[in-house]
Protein backbone atom coordinates (compact mmCIF):
# COMPACT_ATOMS: atom_id res chain seq x y z
CA UNK A 1 0.00 0.00 0.00
CA UNK A 2 1.47 3.72 -0.90
CA UNK A 3 0.00 6.58 1.12
CA UNK A 4 2.25 8.64 -1.26
CA UNK A 5 0.02 7.75 -4.15
CA UNK A 6 -2.83 9.15 -2.50
CA UNK A 7 -1.19 12.75 -1.33
CA UNK A 8 -0.33 12.96 -4.99
CA UNK A 9 -3.73 12.48 -6.36
CA UNK A 10 -4.61 15.35 -3.84
CA UNK A 11 -2.35 17.51 -5.79
CA UNK A 12 -2.60 17.01 -8.92
CA UNK A 13 -7.15 16.78 -8.97
CA UNK A 14 -8.06 18.90 -5.97
CA UNK A 15 -5.11 21.85 -5.98
CA UNK A 16 -8.49 24.10 -6.94
CA UNK A 17 -11.02 22.97 -4.39
CA UNK A 18 -13.58 25.73 -4.81
CA UNK A 19 -13.67 23.63 -7.88
CA UNK A 20 -15.21 20.89 -6.32
CA UNK A 21 -17.44 21.87 -3.59
CA UNK A 22 -20.64 23.59 -5.44
CA UNK A 23 -22.77 26.21 -3.47
CA UNK A 24 -26.49 26.16 -4.31
CA UNK A 25 -29.62 27.60 -3.06
CA UNK A 26 -32.66 25.93 -2.05
CA UNK A 27 -35.92 27.35 -0.52
CA UNK A 28 -33.54 30.78 -0.05
CA UNK A 29 -30.89 28.42 2.17
CA UNK A 30 -27.60 28.38 0.96
CA UNK A 31 -26.49 24.35 0.78
CA UNK A 32 -22.80 22.97 -0.64
CA UNK A 33 -22.23 20.04 -2.42
CA UNK A 34 -19.50 17.94 -3.25
CA UNK A 35 -18.00 16.75 -6.52
CA UNK A 36 -15.13 14.68 -7.38
CA UNK A 37 -13.15 14.11 -10.03
CA UNK A 38 -13.46 10.81 -11.84
CA UNK A 39 -10.01 10.46 -11.32
CA UNK A 40 -10.30 10.03 -8.05
CA UNK A 41 -13.60 8.08 -8.44
CA UNK A 42 -11.61 5.63 -10.02
CA UNK A 43 -8.81 5.03 -7.65
CA UNK A 44 -11.22 4.76 -5.05
CA UNK A 45 -13.90 2.03 -6.63
CA UNK A 46 -10.24 -0.30 -7.70
CA UNK A 47 -9.05 0.14 -4.06
CA UNK A 48 -12.14 -0.72 -2.37
CA UNK A 49 -12.40 -3.96 -4.52
CA UNK A 50 -9.01 -4.50 -3.44
CA UNK A 51 -9.95 -4.30 -0.11
CA UNK A 52 -13.59 -6.19 -0.24
CA UNK A 53 -11.49 -9.27 -1.39
CA UNK A 54 -8.86 -8.86 1.48
CA UNK A 55 -11.39 -8.84 3.61
CA UNK A 56 -13.63 -11.72 2.82
CA UNK A 57 -11.01 -13.93 2.63
CA UNK A 58 -9.18 -13.04 5.42
CA UNK A 59 -12.48 -11.85 8.14
CA UNK A 60 -14.82 -14.75 8.74
CA UNK A 61 -18.50 -13.85 7.26
CA UNK A 62 -16.92 -10.63 5.89
CA UNK A 63 -19.30 -10.26 3.53
CA UNK A 64 -22.19 -9.31 6.10
CA UNK A 65 -20.43 -5.84 7.05
CA UNK A 66 -22.38 -3.28 4.75
CA UNK A 67 -18.89 -1.78 3.26
CA UNK A 68 -15.14 -1.37 4.01
CA UNK A 69 -12.34 1.15 3.38
CA UNK A 70 -9.53 0.87 2.35
CA UNK A 71 -6.91 2.22 4.41
CA UNK A 72 -5.28 4.26 1.43
CA UNK A 73 -8.97 5.90 1.05
CA UNK A 74 -9.26 6.57 4.82
CA UNK A 75 -5.67 8.61 3.93
CA UNK A 76 -7.11 10.21 0.51
CA UNK A 77 -10.86 11.14 2.29
CA UNK A 78 -8.65 12.82 5.68
CA UNK A 79 -6.81 14.99 2.97
CA UNK A 80 -9.99 15.92 0.69
CA UNK A 81 -11.95 16.84 3.91
CA UNK A 82 -9.22 18.90 5.29
CA UNK A 83 -9.30 20.86 2.06
CA UNK A 84 -13.28 20.98 1.85
CA UNK A 85 -13.72 22.10 5.25
CA UNK A 86 -12.38 25.40 4.85
CA UNK A 87 -14.07 25.89 1.48
CA UNK A 88 -17.09 24.87 2.77
CA UNK A 89 -16.95 27.30 5.96
CA UNK A 90 -16.63 30.19 3.35
CA UNK A 91 -19.41 28.94 1.45
CA UNK A 92 -21.84 28.66 4.08
CA UNK A 93 -20.62 31.82 5.94
CA UNK A 94 -19.24 29.54 8.84
CA UNK A 95 -16.31 31.01 11.39
CA UNK A 96 -15.31 28.61 13.23
CA UNK A 97 -16.62 25.05 14.60
CA UNK A 98 -16.53 22.56 17.29
CA UNK A 99 -14.18 19.76 16.92
CA UNK A 100 -16.02 16.76 18.07
CA UNK A 101 -14.87 15.11 20.58
CA UNK A 102 -10.98 16.35 20.59
CA UNK A 103 -11.49 15.31 16.70
CA UNK A 104 -12.47 11.65 17.30
CA UNK A 105 -14.70 11.94 14.23
CA UNK A 106 -11.62 10.32 11.97
CA UNK A 107 -10.96 7.53 14.29
CA UNK A 108 -14.79 6.64 13.86
CA UNK A 109 -13.96 6.79 10.50
CA UNK A 110 -11.36 4.09 10.89
CA UNK A 111 -13.57 1.66 12.68
CA UNK A 112 -14.54 0.31 9.40
CA UNK A 113 -11.39 -1.67 9.24
CA UNK A 114 -11.65 -3.67 12.95
CA UNK A 115 -14.66 -5.96 12.48
CA UNK A 116 -15.38 -5.51 16.77
CA UNK A 117 -15.76 -1.81 16.24
CA UNK A 118 -18.05 -1.58 13.40
CA UNK A 119 -20.55 -4.61 13.82
CA UNK A 120 -22.64 -3.42 16.25
CA UNK A 121 -23.24 -0.54 13.97
CA UNK A 122 -22.91 -1.63 10.39
CA UNK A 123 -23.55 -5.01 11.20
CA UNK A 124 -26.29 -5.09 14.11
CA UNK A 125 -28.37 -2.04 13.72
CA UNK A 126 -28.01 -0.74 10.35
CA UNK A 127 -29.10 -3.82 9.28
CA UNK A 128 -32.41 -3.76 11.75
CA UNK A 129 -33.37 0.00 10.08
CA UNK A 130 -32.83 -1.08 6.45
CA UNK A 131 -34.82 -3.80 6.60
CA UNK A 132 -37.40 -2.13 8.15
CA UNK A 133 -37.26 0.72 5.75
CA UNK A 134 -37.07 -1.55 3.32
CA UNK A 135 -40.13 -2.71 4.01
CA UNK A 136 -41.81 0.83 4.80
CA UNK A 137 -40.40 1.79 1.53
CA UNK A 138 -42.63 -1.07 -0.59
CA UNK A 139 -45.76 0.66 0.06
CA UNK A 140 -44.70 4.54 0.09
CA UNK A 141 -42.07 7.19 0.38
CA UNK A 142 -39.91 7.11 3.12
CA UNK A 143 -38.39 9.53 5.33
CA UNK A 144 -35.27 8.89 8.18
CA UNK A 145 -33.87 11.01 11.15
CA UNK A 146 -30.46 10.80 12.08
CA UNK A 147 -29.01 12.80 15.05
CA UNK A 148 -25.34 12.31 15.57
CA UNK A 149 -24.13 11.86 12.17
CA UNK A 150 -19.96 11.98 13.48
CA UNK A 151 -18.34 10.21 10.46
CA UNK A 152 -21.82 8.91 8.84
CA UNK A 153 -20.96 5.55 8.92
CA UNK A 154 -24.05 4.65 10.66
CA UNK A 155 -26.18 6.11 7.96
CA UNK A 156 -23.85 4.91 5.09
CA UNK A 157 -24.06 1.23 6.08
CA UNK A 158 -28.04 1.64 6.31
CA UNK A 159 -27.79 3.06 2.80
CA UNK A 160 -25.37 -0.12 1.44
CA UNK A 161 -28.17 -2.01 2.49
CA UNK A 162 -31.09 -0.25 1.24
CA UNK A 163 -31.12 3.37 -0.24
CA UNK A 164 -34.57 4.45 -1.59
CA UNK A 165 -35.08 6.73 0.95
CA UNK A 166 -34.57 10.46 2.11
CA UNK A 167 -31.95 11.25 5.09
CA UNK A 168 -31.65 14.29 7.75
CA UNK A 169 -28.88 13.98 9.68
CA UNK A 170 -27.49 16.57 12.02
CA UNK A 171 -24.15 17.09 13.86
CA UNK A 172 -23.03 20.33 15.93
CA UNK A 173 -19.57 20.08 14.60
CA UNK A 174 -19.30 21.20 10.78
CA UNK A 175 -16.29 19.07 10.55
CA UNK A 176 -17.70 16.27 11.65
CA UNK A 177 -20.37 16.87 8.72
CA UNK A 178 -17.90 17.54 6.36
CA UNK A 179 -16.35 14.17 7.24
CA UNK A 180 -19.90 12.83 7.10
CA UNK A 181 -21.23 14.26 4.00
CA UNK A 182 -17.67 12.79 2.43
CA UNK A 183 -18.57 9.54 3.76
CA UNK A 184 -21.98 9.56 1.84
CA UNK A 185 -20.44 10.60 -1.61
CA UNK A 186 -17.79 7.78 -1.25
CA UNK A 187 -21.05 5.32 -0.75
CA UNK A 188 -21.90 6.50 -5.20
CA UNK A 189 -18.93 5.17 -5.92
CA UNK A 190 -19.06 1.87 -8.23
CA UNK A 191 -23.01 2.38 -7.78
CA UNK A 192 -25.38 2.39 -10.36
CA UNK A 193 -27.08 5.45 -11.77
CA UNK A 194 -30.44 4.32 -10.23
CA UNK A 195 -29.06 3.85 -6.41
CA UNK A 196 -26.88 6.68 -6.43
CA UNK A 197 -27.87 9.44 -3.52
CA UNK A 198 -27.14 13.40 -3.63
CA UNK A 199 -25.49 14.67 -0.56
CA UNK A 200 -26.12 18.35 0.86
CA UNK A 201 -24.63 20.15 3.43
CA UNK A 202 -26.53 22.77 4.85
CA UNK A 203 -25.31 25.06 8.49
CA UNK A 204 -28.92 25.65 10.47
CA UNK A 205 -32.59 24.69 9.40
CA UNK A 206 -32.60 22.35 6.79
CA UNK A 207 -34.82 22.89 2.96
CA UNK A 208 -37.74 20.92 3.39
CA UNK A 209 -37.91 20.68 -0.44
CA UNK A 210 -34.34 18.47 -0.66
CA UNK A 211 -36.34 16.17 2.28
CA UNK A 212 -39.07 15.52 -0.38
CA UNK A 213 -36.85 14.06 -3.00
CA UNK A 214 -35.94 10.50 -3.05
CA UNK A 215 -32.54 9.17 -2.20
CA UNK A 216 -31.51 12.34 -0.79
CA UNK A 217 -29.50 13.12 2.49
CA UNK A 218 -28.98 16.16 4.11
CA UNK A 219 -26.28 16.41 6.60
CA UNK A 220 -27.51 19.24 8.79
CA UNK A 221 -25.15 21.32 10.84
CA UNK A 222 -26.99 22.41 14.26
CA UNK A 223 -27.77 21.63 17.61
CA UNK A 224 -29.95 18.44 18.05
CA UNK A 225 -32.82 20.44 20.30
CA UNK A 226 -32.63 23.12 17.86
CA UNK A 227 -32.73 21.16 14.33
CA UNK A 228 -36.02 19.07 15.30
CA UNK A 229 -37.39 22.17 16.77
CA UNK A 230 -37.33 22.81 13.15
CA UNK A 231 -38.64 19.95 12.18
CA UNK A 232 -41.31 20.21 13.90
CA UNK A 233 -42.01 24.12 12.61
CA UNK A 234 -41.51 22.95 9.29
CA UNK A 235 -44.05 20.13 9.18
CA UNK A 236 -41.39 17.48 8.40
CA UNK A 237 -41.86 13.83 10.09
CA UNK A 238 -39.91 10.64 9.63
CA UNK A 239 -40.82 6.84 9.75
CA UNK A 240 -37.79 6.63 12.01
CA UNK A 241 -35.20 7.79 14.01
CA UNK A 242 -31.72 6.93 14.69
CA UNK A 243 -29.38 8.27 17.61
CA UNK A 244 -26.06 6.64 16.58
CA UNK A 245 -23.68 7.09 20.29
CA UNK A 246 -25.04 10.94 20.65
CA UNK A 247 -27.08 10.45 23.86
CA UNK A 248 -24.21 9.01 26.07
CA UNK A 249 -22.60 12.48 25.93
CA UNK A 250 -25.77 13.89 27.72
CA UNK A 251 -27.44 14.93 31.19
CA UNK A 252 -30.81 12.62 31.59
CA UNK A 253 -33.14 16.42 31.24
CA UNK A 254 -31.23 16.68 27.68
CA UNK A 255 -31.75 12.86 26.56
CA UNK A 256 -35.59 13.49 27.71
CA UNK A 257 -36.39 16.68 25.52
CA UNK A 258 -34.58 14.94 22.62
CA UNK A 259 -37.26 11.83 22.94
CA UNK A 260 -40.19 13.91 23.40
CA UNK A 261 -39.08 15.93 20.45
CA UNK A 262 -38.31 12.65 18.07
CA UNK A 263 -41.92 11.15 19.33
CA UNK A 264 -43.88 14.25 17.92
CA UNK A 265 -41.66 13.93 14.81
CA UNK A 266 -42.65 10.35 14.13
CA UNK A 267 -45.39 8.69 11.54
CA UNK A 268 -47.33 5.90 12.51
CA UNK A 269 -45.52 2.79 12.78
CA UNK A 270 -42.16 4.29 13.14
CA UNK A 271 -39.02 2.94 14.27
CA UNK A 272 -36.52 4.31 17.20
CA UNK A 273 -32.83 3.15 17.31
CA UNK A 274 -30.04 4.00 19.35
CA UNK A 275 -26.43 2.84 20.92
CA UNK A 276 -23.96 4.32 22.70
CA UNK A 277 -20.68 3.52 24.78
CA UNK A 278 -20.86 2.54 27.97
CA UNK A 279 -18.50 3.50 30.81
CA UNK A 280 -16.29 0.56 30.12
CA UNK A 281 -12.84 1.33 28.76
CA UNK A 282 -11.13 -0.91 25.97
CA UNK A 283 -6.95 -0.88 26.42
CA UNK A 284 -5.21 -3.72 24.39
CA UNK A 285 -1.80 -3.87 25.42
CA UNK A 286 1.25 -3.81 22.78
CA UNK A 287 2.97 -6.35 24.19
CA UNK A 288 -0.29 -8.59 24.24
CA UNK A 289 -0.82 -7.85 20.45
CA UNK A 290 2.61 -8.58 19.64
CA UNK A 291 2.47 -12.34 21.49
CA UNK A 292 -0.82 -13.18 19.92
CA UNK A 293 -0.03 -12.34 16.39
CA UNK A 294 3.68 -14.47 17.27
CA UNK A 295 1.67 -17.15 18.83
CA UNK A 296 -0.19 -17.33 15.48
CA UNK A 297 -3.95 -19.96 14.82
CA UNK A 298 -5.40 -16.32 17.17
CA UNK A 299 -9.13 -17.70 15.17
CA UNK A 300 -9.20 -20.93 16.16
CA UNK A 301 -8.05 -20.40 19.75
CA UNK A 302 -10.19 -17.62 20.24
CA UNK A 303 -13.20 -19.96 19.25
CA UNK A 304 -12.79 -22.59 21.89
CA UNK A 305 -12.30 -19.66 24.37
CA UNK A 306 -16.28 -18.32 22.98
CA UNK A 307 -17.44 -21.79 23.02
CA UNK A 308 -16.26 -22.73 26.55
CA UNK A 309 -18.00 -19.16 27.59
CA UNK A 310 -20.96 -20.39 25.49
CA UNK A 311 -21.47 -23.61 27.74
CA UNK A 312 -20.78 -21.48 30.42
CA UNK A 313 -23.50 -19.02 29.88
CA UNK A 314 -26.36 -22.00 28.62
CA UNK A 315 -25.97 -23.47 32.22
CA UNK A 316 -26.92 -19.87 33.72
CA UNK A 317 -30.02 -19.88 31.33
CA UNK A 318 -27.96 -17.03 29.43
CA UNK A 319 -26.96 -15.79 25.72
CA UNK A 320 -24.57 -12.78 24.06
CA UNK A 321 -25.91 -10.14 23.91
CA UNK A 322 -27.05 -8.62 20.15
CA UNK A 323 -25.40 -11.77 19.16
CA UNK A 324 -22.12 -10.27 19.74
CA UNK A 325 -19.72 -13.38 20.51
CA UNK A 326 -16.97 -11.96 22.73
CA UNK A 327 -15.02 -12.82 26.29
CA UNK A 328 -13.27 -10.08 28.26
CA UNK A 329 -10.75 -10.02 30.13
CA UNK A 330 -10.45 -7.25 32.55
CA UNK A 331 -7.52 -5.87 34.89
CA UNK A 332 -8.14 -4.86 38.71
CA UNK A 333 -9.10 -1.20 37.38
CA UNK A 334 -11.99 -3.29 35.46
CA UNK A 335 -10.66 -1.82 31.91
CA UNK A 336 -10.39 -4.69 29.04
CA UNK A 337 -7.19 -5.43 28.36
CA UNK A 338 -8.10 -8.70 26.12
CA UNK A 339 -10.91 -8.73 23.43
CA UNK A 340 -11.50 -12.69 22.73
CA UNK A 341 -13.50 -12.78 19.28
CA UNK A 342 -13.43 -14.70 16.18
CA UNK A 343 -12.67 -11.23 14.36
CA UNK A 344 -10.39 -10.09 16.60
CA UNK A 345 -8.60 -13.58 15.96
CA UNK A 346 -9.02 -12.89 12.12
CA UNK A 347 -7.43 -9.60 12.72
CA UNK A 348 -4.20 -10.93 14.39
CA UNK A 349 -3.87 -13.52 11.66
CA UNK A 350 -4.38 -10.51 9.37
CA UNK A 351 -1.39 -9.11 10.46
CA UNK A 352 0.76 -11.74 11.33
CA UNK A 353 0.36 -12.62 7.04
CA UNK A 354 1.49 -9.57 6.78
CA UNK A 355 4.73 -9.82 8.86
CA UNK A 356 5.40 -13.47 7.62
CA UNK A 357 4.89 -11.92 4.24
CA UNK A 358 7.92 -8.83 5.13
CA UNK A 359 4.50 -6.40 4.33
CA UNK A 360 5.79 -4.78 7.34
CA UNK A 361 4.05 -0.92 5.98
CA UNK A 362 0.71 -3.09 5.72
CA UNK A 363 0.96 -4.32 8.97
CA UNK A 364 1.53 -1.06 10.80
CA UNK A 365 -1.16 0.02 8.95
CA UNK A 366 -2.97 -2.81 10.35
CA UNK A 367 -1.65 -1.68 13.97
CA UNK A 368 -2.39 1.69 14.03
CA UNK A 369 -6.19 0.67 12.61
CA UNK A 370 -6.76 -1.70 15.18
CA UNK A 371 -5.69 1.41 17.90
CA UNK A 372 -7.69 4.04 16.54
CA UNK A 373 -10.80 1.68 16.89
CA UNK A 374 -9.91 0.46 20.51
CA UNK A 375 -8.89 4.19 21.73
CA UNK A 376 -12.57 5.24 21.20
CA UNK A 377 -13.32 3.63 23.89
CA UNK A 378 -11.68 6.46 25.72
CA UNK A 379 -14.52 8.41 25.01
CA UNK A 380 -16.32 6.66 27.56
CA UNK A 381 -14.65 9.30 30.06
CA UNK A 382 -16.97 11.49 28.25
CA UNK A 383 -20.07 9.23 28.96
CA UNK A 384 -22.64 10.79 31.81
CA UNK A 385 -25.64 8.99 30.68
CA UNK A 386 -25.97 5.01 30.23
CA UNK A 387 -28.37 3.51 27.11
CA UNK A 388 -29.75 1.63 29.75
CA UNK A 389 -30.66 4.30 31.63
CA UNK A 390 -32.34 5.95 28.00
CA UNK A 391 -33.71 3.01 27.78
CA UNK A 392 -35.97 3.09 30.44
CA UNK A 393 -36.81 7.53 30.39
CA UNK A 394 -38.27 6.64 26.67
CA UNK A 395 -40.68 3.83 27.92
CA UNK A 396 -42.22 5.72 30.22
CA UNK A 397 -42.62 8.41 27.75
CA UNK A 398 -44.20 6.20 25.53
CA UNK A 399 -46.41 4.92 28.24
CA UNK A 400 -47.23 8.59 29.29
CA UNK A 401 -48.62 9.20 25.78
CA UNK A 402 -50.36 6.50 25.53
CA UNK A 403 -47.95 4.63 23.18
CA UNK A 404 -48.36 1.06 21.81
CA UNK A 405 -44.61 -0.19 21.50
CA UNK A 406 -42.31 -3.13 20.91
CA UNK A 407 -39.22 -3.89 22.28
CA UNK A 408 -37.36 -5.60 19.11
CA UNK A 409 -34.06 -4.98 21.10
CA UNK A 410 -33.12 -3.97 24.40
CA UNK A 411 -29.67 -2.93 25.87
CA UNK A 412 -29.49 -4.70 28.69
CA UNK A 413 -27.82 -3.58 31.87
CA UNK A 414 -24.23 -4.57 33.54
CA UNK A 415 -26.22 -5.50 36.66
CA UNK A 416 -27.88 -8.30 33.78
CA UNK A 417 -25.34 -9.57 31.34
CA UNK A 418 -21.85 -7.49 32.73
CA UNK A 419 -19.33 -5.04 31.16
CA UNK A 420 -20.58 -4.36 27.21
CA UNK A 421 -18.69 -1.29 25.42
CA UNK A 422 -21.71 -0.54 23.11
CA UNK A 423 -25.19 -1.07 24.02
CA UNK A 424 -28.17 -0.58 21.60
CA UNK A 425 -31.87 -0.21 21.69
CA UNK A 426 -34.37 -0.50 18.71
CA UNK A 427 -38.02 0.00 19.45
CA UNK A 428 -41.60 0.09 17.51
CA UNK A 429 -43.66 2.44 17.89
CA UNK A 430 -47.15 2.15 16.93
Amino acid sequence: MDIKTADRMIQDYLSSPEDFVIKETVDGIDVVRFVLPEEIVKYVELKQNIWRSEWNKHIEDGEQFPYVTHPEVLHLSRSITELFLEETMSRLGVSEFEQWASGKAYDVGQRVMIPDAYWLIGGFNAKLMADFLRKKGEKKKVTFRSIGTGAGVYERSIYEQFSNFSTLTTDISIHSCVISALNLEMYNVGKKSRDKISVYLVKGRAPVELLKKDRTVVVQIADCIDALKWDKEDGNSFNAVGLDNFLPYLPEAYVKETFELCLDLLKADARIQFLGLDKTRVIVGELYKIGQIIKGGCADRFKKAIEDERNRMDKEGKEFLFGYEVVYKTDSTDVIREVKTVWAGNIFDWVREYIFSFRIKDALIMNKAIKSATGLSTLSDLVISLTADHFKILKVLLEERDKEYDVVVSPGSEREDGKKVLRAATIDVK
